[in-house]
């Protein structure tokens, strides 16, 4: 789990980490390509301050299954060939947009 006070993951951050699992209590903005090449990140744990995601945040995150909600919804992501996890970077921006003023 992060630190309380870490609001900003910066751009490609934990690129290429052995990240298995993160918390992102407080975040509220991802940089691009931030946990990009992380091969055994399998599940994030969302904040509900999350405003932005950069681009290709999840590039080549291959074993990326799901993404936890603070209220503990799952959210799956489909099985995928494909490097770039786009799946994951349009499910994480849709969680943004339906959770905009909620995040109080």
């Amino acid at each position: 789990k992060l630190g309380a006070n870490v609001k900003i993951i910066d751009k490609e951050a934990f690129f290429n980490c052995g990240l298995n699992y993160i918390d992102l209590a407080n975040v509220e903005i991802i940089g691009e390509w931030a946990f990009s090449f992380c091969l055994d990140l399998k599940e994030i744990k969302l904040s509900k301050q999350l405003k932005n995601a950069g681009c290709a945040v999840f590039y080549n995150c291959m074993k990326l299954k799901q993404f936890i909600t603070p209220q503990g919804e799952i959210i799956i992501l489909a099985e995928s060939e494909f490097a770039n996890r786009s799946d994951a970077h349009s499910e994480i921006q849709s969680y943004i947009e339906k959770n905009k003023g909620l995040a109080k």
